[in-house]
């Protein structure tokens, strides 16, 4: 009954266009409230504590370095270093948009703040050379995901605060595959534009 109760205002407060989390948290304290009687300011005390963090203060910082990135076109000049020396190859561009990923994911931390900065210049760039925008599609969200896994990684930084393990540590766990990771999707990528002929392999094309 509690669940379905939960579930039911969780439901409303998205239907009124709140967002998902301000939802469920404002549902979690109507419920602590009214079936279990505890005080506002047992909720509230308990609601600061769990994010009283030293680590916690890398986490906007990280997000505040992304929209930095962001809006400074870092993306663009990423791509067009790493495409400068792929491009006379099939598939060389999306390699480097790959390569591109993983670079910006050990600055970022961040898997959306990687997807949202390198999006746009990925996209514009890739369907100009020949590239489908379903394969293009896959690309920027499959090399958004290095940001969870490459350090530093905002998630390790979350489980490692909750769970009381070290978040250095985390970071030196997820190296190896968040480079394996990011080995693999490189590899992918150029088998697949291979097969498929995306991109131009003529630096005639690239010219004009």
């Amino acid at each position: 009954m509690l669940i379905a109760i939960s579930l039911l205002v969780i439901i409303v407060l998205l239907a009124s266009g709140m967002q998902i989390g301000i939802a469920i948290g404002l549902a979690s304290i109507l419920l602590l409230l009214i079936y279990q009687g505890i005080p506002i300011s047992v909720v509230a005390h308990e609601m600061f504590n769990a994010v009283d963090s030293y680590t916690f203060l890398a986490i906007p910082f990280f997000i505040l370095a992304g929209n930095i990135m962001m809006e400074g076109k870092l993306a663009d000049r990423l791509l067009n270093f790493f495409g400068s020396f792929m491009r006379r190859f099939t598939g060389g561009l999306g390699v480097g948009a790959m390569f591109a990923s993983i670079f910006f994911a050990s600055i970022s931390g961040s898997s959306v703040a990687s997807t949202a900065a390198l999006g746009k210049a990925v996209t514009n760039s890739l369907l100009k050379e020949n590239y489908t925008k379903k394969f293009t599609a896959g690309l920027v969200s499959v090399g958004g995901t290095l940001g969870l896994m490459i350090p530093p990684s905002l998630v390790f930084i979350l489980i490692g605060s909750m769970m009381g393990i070290p978040v250095k540590d985390l970071f030196i766990a997820g190296i190896t595959p968040g480079i394996l990771e990011g080995a693999l999707l490189v590899v992918m990528t150029y088998i697949l534009a291979k097969r498929y002929n995306y991109g131009y392999n003529d630096r005639s094309k690239l010219k004009k």
